[in-house]
């Protein structure tokens, strides 16, 4: 599994460089070492994270929806903070994919400060990266 968590982490990376057909390629190395674990594994989570910051940083909202829907819905069965790190990551995706797709149901920047709310709690010199990401989304999206 930790070999799961360096390739998810090499794909982070790379996302961040924009190069996004390398991070997915990675995102499923990392879902293939995965597959003889249970599918709740929190590798399983952190992979499909990626998978959807590579939909948005495509302009593909829709399919970044119902990717986070799949993380948060492994988040939400398990506890740990691991996994409430990963689902306040998601949370903030989410809110942004909703708001970028333009979603009828709307919710997406309450989402996006409900992530916010949980990155501070959970300690802001710890997670100031985080942080400024969120920050510098919701000012670009008042």
């Amino acid at each position: 599994a930790k070999t799961a968590d360096a390739w998810s982490n090499l794909g982070m990376l790379l996302v961040e460089l924009g190069r996004h057909d390398e991070a997915l390629a990675d995102f499923g190395r990392a879902k293939e070492i995965l597959q003889g674990y249970p599918l709740d594994h929190f590798g399983q989570a952190e992979a499909l994270l990626g998978v959807a910051k590579v939909s948005l940083a495509r302009r593909q909202p829709k399919e970044a929806v119902a990717t986070l829907h799949r993380v948060l819905g492994l988040c939400d069965k398990k506890e740990g903070f691991r996994f409430d790190y990963t689902k306040a990551r998601a949370t903030f995706l989410m809110g942004r994919a909703l708001v970028e797709g333009r979603a009828p149901e709307g919710g997406g920047r309450a989402l996006v400060l409900e992530a916010r709310r949980a990155l501070t709690d959970f300690g802001p010199e710890r997670f100031r990266r985080d942080l400024a990401e969120v920050d510098r989304w919701l000012a670009a999206h008042p």
